[in-house]
């Protein structure tokens, strides 16, 4: 047995490969799906102007909103990753008895 517990012959045949076809299909999709979810943070950067003039504000007002909106979306990742941490350690605390 090796260290980690895996005889050798399963640690042959297990080899690292980084440049792997799996690795750069999983780039590609995660490169995808952050485009595609991303987008709805950006696209109201693109259409201020005509938010300006649809409401006659100027720059400072109609970007008002966007900044809530940005600001709420950390205060809830912030606030997630307090709930996610919270649930894990609870449950590792009953698995544990």
């Amino acid at each position: 047995m090796n260290v980690d517990g895996m005889s050798p012959e399963i640690a042959t045949e297990r080899t690292y490969a980084p440049d792997s076809r799996y690795a750069w299909w999983r780039l590609a999709a995660a490169l995808g799906l952050s485009t595609i979810g991303g987008v709805g943070l950006w696209s109201t950067v693109v259409v201020l102007p005509t938010i300006e003039t649809a409401f006659a504000s100027d720059r400072g007002g109609a970007s008002i909103p966007y900044t809530a909106t940005m600001i709420g979306f950390a205060a809830g990742g912030i606030m997630m990753g307090r709930v996610t941490t919270a649930s894990a350690s609870s449950s590792r605390s009953c698995s544990a008895r």
